[in-house]
């Protein structure tokens, strides 16, 4: 999978840009681990995702919108 994620990267990032393929992969990181709390999954112990997590994760996304966009 690491493969993939690498290979990803170095196709991507030069068409997207430095600043937007980084902020599109942690906050795709983050959004799977707020996933991975709230439902339990793979072990976890479960945290529910409560409005301040679905509060930072909307604004990671708004960060990607502005970095896409300016």
């Amino acid at each position: 999978m690491s493969l993939v994620s690498t290979f990803a990267g170095l196709t991507l990032s030069h068409r997207m840009g430095s600043g937007m393929y980084t902020g599109m992969t942690l906050t795709a990181s983050l959004l799977t681990s707020v996933l991975l709390d709230h439902f339990g999954l793979l072990g976890f112990p479960q945290h529910p995702a409560t409005w301040p997590r679905l509060a930072g994760s909307a604004l990671l996304i708004l960060g990607i919108w502005l970095i896409a966009r300016f």
